[in-house]
């Protein structure tokens, strides 16, 4: 799988969050899965380039394509790729805790309620809404306080 630097700002990104995080074994396996559906999708004239990449130490997988955004059959695919992972090597991509953040060091993926009891307003998280490669490089990760969530979310300023 090739980096996403190698696709350019505009192109389409999906994040997905991983629980647990992927380790190397699940990541290898993980990413070999999406090569070869984005090779078929690219056969279909889908896509003409894809990439993707871990972020949030495994706990976060972002994939982008350069061409238009996935039809609801591509989706479909997709889905039954990660189900296929996740019965093989346990990594939830499909219904994982919706929020993954950095809390007292380490990243983990964690609902809105604990996010409030653990988060401070300078806690960084995964911002799941970004929608293209550029938009990933410039915000992918960002400060609770900085969130939709926003400040009323965490405890504390800090």
């Amino acid at each position: 799988m090739q980096p996403l630097s190698s696709l350019p700002d505009q192109a389409p990104v999906l994040i997905r969050a991983s629980a647990p995080a992927l380790d190397a074994t699940s990541a290898t396996a993980l990413w070999a899965g999406l090569d070869k559906l984005f090779r078929i999708f690219a056969d279909e004239g889908r896509c003409s380039a894809w990439a993707g990449e871990s972020a949030a130490d495994g706990w976060i997988v972002v994939l982008g394509w350069d061409g238009p955004p996935l039809s609801g059959c591509s989706h479909d695919r997709l889905a039954r790729l990660l189900a296929v992972h996740q019965q093989r090597h346990g990594n939830d991509l499909l219904t994982p805790p919706p929020l993954v953040a950095q809390v007292d060091g380490s990243w983990r993926a964690m609902s809105r309620a604990e996010l409030r009891l653990t988060g401070t307003n300078a806690t960084p998280m995964v911002d799941h809404r970004v929608e293209t490669v550029g938009a990933w490089r410039e915000r992918g990760i960002i400060r609770l306080g900085e969130s939709w969530l926003g400040p009323r979310a965490a405890q504390t300023a800090a």
